[in-house]
C-alpha cells in the first residue's frame, strides 16, 4: 500500500505493494474451473527421460549441439548460447549474502539519457558527512534523524537475502482472502517430462504449425467454448482446480497512484532499447523470428540448458549484454520486478520457499551467478520490446512444470478486443489489460496471446525459472553423471527423483489451496524468517 510522506511524496514498499482486496472476503473474485491437474502431471512423469537423457550425452561428449541428437524441446531454437562465465565489469556483486549494486555502468546511464526526461533527485548527505553546525537546531537534528535513519537502512540491507526483504506477517493479517475462480482443471493433471518432473513435457504438436496458425483469436476461443475472465486488471482474481489449488494468478497491480507512470517508463525504456539495439546491429531481423512469435526479445539471468555442465549465466555478446544490463538497471522495470515476485509469495508462498531454498543453496555455490534483481526471487528473465508482442499458443517446456511464470504487459491497446492470455488446460480467456500482471503455471499449460488490432502496441516482461535448476539442486548441486559415480549413487537418484506417483503428489503439494492460504503463509515465512534472521 502506497502512503503520503511528511514532504507530501508518495512512497510504496514495492518489493510487498500487493493489491489489497477492495471488497470482503465473500464478494472477492475467485474463478472456480472444476478443471484437475492430476492425471496431466501422473502421465507427464511416466514419460520417456528426454530432457536427461539428451543434457547428459551432451555433457558426456563436451558438445553444446550434437548433430546426431535430436532436439529435446525446441526451446534452445531461439535461445543464446548459455555458458557459466567470469564477473564482467557489468556484473553484480557476487556475494549472495549481500546487497546487489543497482548502480547503472556508463551504457545505462547514456541511454537513460537518450530516453528518460531529466530526473530531479533530492540532495543528501553521505553517512560521512558531518552535520553543518551553522544549521538551526531543529534542522541539526533532523539531519541526524535522516542520518541514522539512512545507517539503519544500509544495516538491515546488507543482512538481507538476495531475493529481497521478506514479507511482515500484518500483510496477510490485514487483507483478507480473495474469492477465487474456479476451473474443472486438476492440478496433479499438470505435465512434465520423464527426467524427475523437473522440466515441463515436450510439445512437439507446436512444431508442425507456423506461428500464424498458432495465434488464436478471441471469436474463435469463444465458439470453441473458452470461458472468458473479464477483468480490469487491478485488484486480483485467483484461478483455482478442482481440488481448490490456485493454479494462476491475475495479480493486478498495485494500489499507488504512481503504477501508470511505471509502466509508461518501462514501455519508453523498451521501445529505445530495441530502437538502439537495431541502429548499431545488436538486433538483427533474423533474432525477431522465434517460437514464441514476431518481435525482438532479450533475456538475463542464470539458467542450465542441455549441454551445460553446471549452471551459468545466459551468455551474450557484449553489446547485447550492455543492452540487458541497461533494462535490469532501470529502475520502473525492477520495481515490476519485484512486484511479480512479492505477488508470488502472497499467492504461492510454499513454491515460493522451493525456489527460495534452491536458488539460495545455488548462489552460496557458484558466486559467479549473477543476480538479474535484488529484490526478485526468479533467476531469469525475458524482455519483449514491442511494438507488437502476440505470442501464439505454445509450451515453455525447459520450466519447471509446477513453476510459477510472472508476466506484466505494457502498452497502448484495448484489453477488451486483444491482449488476452489464454490458458488451454483452464479453458480459460482472460482479459490482460496494460499495467496489470498475471502468474501461471507456463512449464505445464499451453497459452498465447490473442492478436491486438492495427496501430495498437504491446510490450511485456516476464520472469521464470529453468526447470534444470531444481534438478541440479536435488541431485545435491551436481549433475547426474557426478551423483551416479558416487558410492550409492543409484540409490540416492532414486531418492531424488521418487516413484513417478510420489512426484506428482510432491509437486502438488506446493501449490497452495485458497482454503489453507493464510496457514501456509505463516508457516513459509516464519521458516523463512528464522533462516535469514531478517523479518522487516
Amino acid at each position: 500500500m502506497g502512503r503520503l510522506t511528511r514532504s507530501g511524496v508518495q512512497w510504496s514498499p514495492f518489493e510487498f505493494d500487493i493489491p489489497a482486496p477492495t471488497a470482503p472476503h465473500t464478494l472477492i473474485d475467485i474463478v472456480e474451473t472444476g478443471v484437475s491437474l492430476s492425471p496431466c502431471i501422473l502421465n507427464a512423469v511416466l514419460n520417456a527421460d528426454i530432457h536427461a537423457a539428451a543434457a547428459d550425452a551432451r555433457v558426456d561428449s563436451d558438445l553444446i549441439i550434437l548433430d546426431n541428437l535430436e532436439d529435446p524441446d525446441g526451446e534452445w531454437e531461439d535461445e543464446d548460447p548459455v555458458l557459466s562465465r567470469a564477473q564482467s565489469p557489468l556484473s553484480r556483486s557476487p556475494s549472495p549474502l549481500t546487497p546487489l549494486s543497482r548502480s547503472p555502468s556508463p551504457s545505462a546511464t547514456s541511454l537513460a539519457a537518450e530516453c528518460a526526461p531529466p530526473i530531479s533527485t533530492p540532495l543528501s548527505a553521505s553517512p560521512s558527512s558531518p552535520i553543518p553546525s551553522e544549521l538551526p537546531s531543529y534542522r541539526r537534528r533532523q539531519a541526524q534523524g535522516h542520518k541514522a535513519r539512512r545507517q539503519k537502512h544500509r544495516a538491515t540491507t546488507s543482512e538481507a537475502t538476495p531475493f529481497g526483504p521478506l514479507p511482515q506477517k500484518r500483510h496477510s493479517q490485514r487483507y483478507r482472502e480473495e474469492h477465487p475462480y474456479k476451473t474443472a482443471f486438476r492440478a496433479v493433471h499438470i505435465r512434465a517430462s520423464g527426467s524427475g518432473s523437473w522440466t515441463g513435457p515436450r510439445a512437439s504438436s507446436h512444431k508442425k504449425l507456423g506461428i500464424a496458425e498458432r495465434i488464436r483469436r478471441v471469436k474463435e476461443l469463444l465458439d470453441n467454448g473458452c470461458r472468458l475472465v473479464e477483468w480490469d486488471g487491478r485488484g486480483p482474481k485467483l484461478i483455482v482446480d478442482a481440488e481448490g489449488r490456485i493454479v494462476a494468478i491475475l495479480l493486478g497491480r498495485p494500489e499507488g497512484e504512481d503504477w501508470d507512470e511505471v509502466i509508461r517508463e518501462m514501455e519508453r525504456f523498451l521501445e529505445a532499447v530495441r530502437k538502439r539495439g537495431i541502429n548499431r546491429g545488436v538486433l538483427r531481423p533474423k533474432d525477431m523470428r522465434h517460437r514464441r512469435g514476431v518481435f525482438y526479445v532479450l533475456r538475463g539471468g542464470i539458467t542450465k540448458g542441455p549441454g551445460q555442465k553446471k549452471p551459468g549465466n545466459l551468455a551474450h555478446s557484449k553489446p547485447r549484454r550492455q543492452l540487458v544490463h541497461n533494462i535490469t538497471s532501470n529502475i520502473h522495470i525492477s520495481r515490476i520486478a519485484g512486484f511479480q515476485s512479492s505477488g508470488f509469495a502472497r499467492y504461492a508462498p510454499k513454491l515460493y520457499e522451493y525456489y527460495f531454498n534452491t536458488l539460495r543453496g545455488l548462489y552460496h555455490r557458484q558466486p559467479e551467478l549473477e543476480q538479474l534483481f535484488p529484490n526478485s526471487i526468479f533467476p531469469t528473465a525475458s524482455f519483449n520490446l514491442g511494438p507488437d508482442v502476440v505470442t501464439p499458443e505454445h509450451l515453455d517446456m525447459l520450466n519447471l512444470p509446477h513453476g510459477m511464470c510472472a508476466i506484466t504487459s505494457g502498452g497502448k491497446f484495448d484489453h477488451k478486443r486483444g491482449g488476452h492470455i489464454f490458458i488451454k488446460q483452464l479453458n480459460a480467456l482472460c482479459e490482460f489489460p496494460s499495467g496489470s500482471t498475471i502468474l501461471l503455471l507456463s512449464g505445464s499449460c499451453d497459452h498465447g496471446n490473442t492478436p491486438i488490432s492495427k496501430g495498437e502496441t504491446r510490450y511485456s516482461m516476464t520472469q521464470y525459472a529453468a526447470g534444470a535448476l531444481s534438478r541440479w539442486a536435488a541431485y545435491g548441486y551436481q549433475s547426474t553423471k557426478a551423483l551416479l559415480a558416487q558410492p550409492g549413487g543409484d540409490a540416492l537418484k532414486r531418492e531424488a527423483d521418487g516413484e513417478p506417483g510420489e512426484r506428482a503428489a510432491r509437486a502438488m503439494e506446493l501449490l497452495s489451496k485458497i482454503s489453507e492460504l493464510d496457514e501456509d503463509r505463516e508457516a513459509v515465512f516464519a521458516r523463512l524468517s528464522s533462516n535469514v534472521g531478517n523479518v522487516l
